[in-house]
């Protein structure tokens, strides 16, 4: 324990720098965790994005839109695709913040 001078030692125990007994501050992760797990995530997001832009060119014209004509009912597809990819960064704005509160869990039922 430090004491300054002058002060009465204090009775509370210094914090630890090391988490190897689970018990002290967690320790950041490492820069290459950090990317890997970025990667991968941007990784599957893109990949769903370009399986759902495929199917939206070839399957969803006849499965969602067979009373329109084949280019109008691609155009709707894509509309879909395109309403997908704007939602994203919006909802990222409106709950990113309400997210960041102190009382995150109350977000949640608003998702």
């Amino acid at each position: 324990m430090s004491t300054t001078a002058g002060a009465p030692p204090s009775s509370a125990p210094e914090p630890s720098t090391s988490n190897s007994s689970g018990t002290g501050p967690a320790q950041p992760s490492s820069p290459w965790k950090i990317a890997t797990a970025s990667l991968i995530g941007t990784s599957v997001e893109w990949y769903d994005f370009g399986i759902y832009a495929t199917a939206a060119a070839l399957v969803f014209p006849e499965l969602f839109f067979p009373e329109m004509n084949r280019a109008l009912g691609t155009l709707m597809s894509f509309a879909t695709l395109f309403v997908g990819a704007l939602g994203r960064p919006l909802g990222a704005i409106a709950f990113g913040h309400i997210g960041d509160l102190p009382h995150a869990l109350r977000a949640m039922p608003l998702l």
